[in-house]
């Protein structure tokens, strides 16, 4: 069962809720390393352009440096964010949640 990431607490705290639209808020866990806000900005490009070459093109960046900042933030969320279909990434209900969340900061 995957959990979305809902809130970053000011404290350094990340608030789990499930995606299955009740947005209930349990135990703060603290940001992994791998969870930082330039990769947030990356994942934010990604869904707004929904392409991989579009968002680095956008960040000034390669392809390969937006996949591996998506996949280091799936794994630091330990959440998927995608579902990867060969060179697609196609969103899960997870990404949307951090996104709404995410524009918030």
């Amino acid at each position: 069962y995957c959990w979305a990431w809902a809130a970053l607490g000011w404290d350094g705290a990340v608030f789990r809720v499930t995606i299955d639209g009740i947005l209930t808020i349990v135990t703060p866990m603290l940001i992994d390393e791998e969870f930082t806000l330039k990769k947030l900005e990356i994942f934010l490009a990604f869904m707004r352009t929904g392409n991989l070459a579009r968002a680095a093109a956008e960040l000034q960046t390669s392809n390969v440096s937006v996949h591996r900042a998506i996949h280091s933030l799936e794994n630091a969320l330990r959440c998927p964010l995608f579902k990867h279909e060969g060179r697609n990434l196609t969103p899960l209900e997870s990404a949307y949640v951090l996104e709404e969340r995410a524009q918030k900061l």
